[in-house]
């Protein structure tokens, strides 16, 4: 029989190698494989590496010829190396794999040695009928030092906003309320912060913080950047200064100074001022009046006499109203530096301080047994019992009883309590009881400055102690100051100065 005629040559070329289009195919496939820079590498069943791109060399520092036929557990960090192959068994009998189909931050071993971070996702193929595994791993080495760099100096500039004695709030471009330091929640008196909150949220809890009485922008009308002023009275009195500015890439930020201080020393400046001007603008229109009218007329011997002792008085009262914004304005400034400080027996200061008194009305003196001694500038605090004591009998009649009690009272202090069955005060009186040039008699009828007060508040300061008022039940008024008692205690905390 005679043999069939071989094929053409070109015939047996297109047999024994592939076409030219799938030839080319798989080069363009493999040159996309390349340029990635993830590491993809290609398993069987058992673990060994068939194929890897480029990029491995990148991600694990192994060339790609140098794994091929390779376990895949050289690539692997930690016990996950030993039981791998366990793994991929056990995923083939049962179907359950925490890797396969999903994405996952794993440990990885590089070449060198060292252990790295991996971004790892496996999914399974088949090729002729046989299950291939494809990994694709991504080095989060860099990402994870950078995002923890980032996390530390996130850290860092919150433990700053925090410390700040500004309120700090950054809204997001929609409008939501995205970071607030603690200052600010303090001040906004929010114990969390709100859910949701955008900026007309924000708006509406400053509406109904806010003095009534008081103008209040809308934070549209400081937008890009301005600032106003809010003066809150509930939950406290607080004045503040909120500048708003917008931020280059969307959003804005709020901050909120607390000027509560700044403002009411102002306004205080402003009423000191005014009082003082009023205060002395009395005794001045009197002895100017007088003087006046004595260059000019001629009178009597007993009409010039009254006339002399109107002057007399209210020049007076002038030089002790002088004299008290003096101390008053001394011991601020000084701060107490010219205090003499130093162990005080009690009962001899108050027994000379009533016998005083004594002309004017009697005081009943009321000392407690084995009372220690008090630190204490004498002097100064003469002036504090004094002050007291003539408060207590101006404010109460001629006929009514005042009270001097001294004792000890808790934590190594000694009480000393002035009462009279006067006028008393109510509770708005005495909660402005402190403030200078304010008199409970606003008709001027009853002598005094409104200074007095303000100046025993300032020495008792100076030594430590605390001066409270309180109403008398039955009537008038109960002032109890406390100082520090000599105790063995209190000479770690007492300095004498001499």
């Amino acid at each position: 029989m005679a043999k069939p005629p071989a094929p053409p040559a070109a015939s047996r070329r297109r047999k024994s190698a592939p076409a030219p289009e799938d030839g080319a195919d798989q080069y363009r496939l493999q040159a996309v494989l390349d340029i990635v820079q993830d590491a993809i590498i290609s398993i069987d069943s058992e673990g060994t590496i068939k194929w890897c791109n480029q990029a491995t060399e990148f991600v694990f520092g192994w060339l790609p010829a140098e794994l091929i036929g390779k376990n895949i557990a050289v690539l692997i960090a930690g016990m996950d190396a030993v039981e791998h192959t366990q793994y991929i068994a056990r995923y083939l009998l049962t179907g359950k794999s925490a890797i396969v189909g999903r994405r996952r931050q794993v440990p990885a071993r590089h070449r060198d040695g060292h252990q790295m971070t991996i971004e790892l996702a496996v999914t399974e193929n088949s090729i002729k009928g046989k299950p291939v595994f494809v990994a694709v791993a991504r080095d989060l080495t860099k990402t994870l030092s950078q995002r923890a760099e980032l996390a530390v100096i996130a850290s860092e500039i919150e433990a700053v906003l925090d410390v700040s004695p500004s309120g700090i709030a950054l809204f997001s471009t929609d409008g939501q309320l995205r970071h607030v330091n603690r200052v600010f929640m303090d001040q906004m008196d929010w114990h969390q912060i709100p859910d949701r909150c955008g900026v007309d949220v924000f708006e509406k809890h400053v509406a109904k913080l806010a003095d009534k009485n008081a103008a209040l922008k809308p934070l549209a009308q400081l937008l890009p950047s301005g600032s106003d002023i809010l003066i809150f009275e509930e939950p406290r009195h607080l004045v503040l200064r909120r500048t708003v500015k917008t931020l280059p890439a969307g959003g804005l930020v709020i901050f909120i100074q607390d000027i509560t201080e700044s403002y009411d020393v102002d306004r205080m400046k402003t009423e000191f001022l005014s009082s003082a001007a009023h205060e002395l603008r009395t005794p001045m229109a009197s002895i100017h009046g007088f003087s006046e009218l004595m260059l000019k007329r001629e009178f009597d011997a007993a009409s010039r006499r009254e006339m002399l002792e109107t002057i007399y008085r209210q020049s007076s009262a002038m030089v002790s109203l002088v004299n008290e914004l003096l101390d008053l304005a001394r011991i601020e400034a000084r701060a107490g530096k010219d205090f003499r400080i130093q162990p005080c027996e009690l009962p001899a200061l108050l027994e000379s301080i009533c016998a005083e008194f004594k002309a004017q009305r009697m005081i009943t003196l009321i000392i407690a047994d084995d009372l220690p001694k008090v630190w204490a500038d004498k002097g100064k605090l003469r002036l504090v019992i004094v002050n007291l004591l003539s408060n207590a009998m101006k404010y109460s009649l001629p006929d009514s009883p005042v009270e001097l009690r001294v004792g000890l009272g808790d934590h190594g202090r000694v009480e000393i309590h002035v009462e009279d069955r006067g006028v008393g005060m109510t509770p708005d009186q005495i909660e402005r009881i402190f403030d200078r040039f304010y008199r409970v008699d606003p008709n001027g009828q009853i002598a005094g400055s409104g200074l007095g007060m303000a100046l025993v508040k300032e020495i008792v300061n100076i030594h430590q102690g605390v001066v409270s008022v309180f109403p008398r039940p039955g009537g008038g008024l109960r002032v109890r100051v406390t100082v520090q008692a000599v105790t063995d205690e209190a000479a770690s905390g007492m300095t004498e100065i001499k």
